[in-house]
């Protein structure tokens, strides 16, 4: 699985504006709440009832919520996932405010679609068919490539 797809950049907004609206709208309210939900503020309760301390219950609840993840055949997605589990965790141990949770969610998946990283989170031919110049067919590089380009 290649995560830099350097044609993907940017083509959704700069190609159909208002579908990159319709994406992060329709994303946060039938995605993002129920996992908020969910990995959140279940799984914040749940732990919170278990007696465990902070960073277990950040690290367990990220664990899993990155886990599920793997179902997009992505370690990179794993891990990523992993890591704003630990991030959004943090923010709702914080405020204990489903909203803020969920809008900071919201924003890191509309940043996903803006940047072209929606093959590692997204399964589906919808965009390819309704943004044809974002189409998955044209050439890709793969993720070793892209890396040592860095180096």
């Amino acid at each position: 699985m290649q995560w830099f797809y350097p044609t993907r950049l940017v083509c959704i907004p700069t190609h159909a504006p208002a579908l990159i609206v319709g994406i992060a709208v329709g994303y946060a309210i039938l995605s993002v709440l129920p996992q908020e939900v969910v990995f959140r503020a279940y799984a914040a309760w749940r732990l919170d009832q278990c007696g465990l301390s902070y960073l277990p219950s950040a690290l367990i609840s990220a664990a899993i919520f990155g886990w599920v993840h793997i179902l997009y055949g992505s370690w990179l997605s794993v891990l990523l996932c992993f890591i704003a589990g630990v991030v959004l965790y943090r923010t709702y141990h914080g405020t204990r405010s489903l909203a803020a949770v969920w809008l900071e969610h919201s924003l890191f998946g509309a940043a996903v679609f803006a940047l072209g990283l929606d093959p590692m989170f997204y399964r589906g031919t919808f965009i390819d068919q309704a943004v044809p110049a974002c189409n998955g067919s044209v050439a890709f590089v793969p993720a070793w490539s892209a890396l040592s380009t860095l180096v």
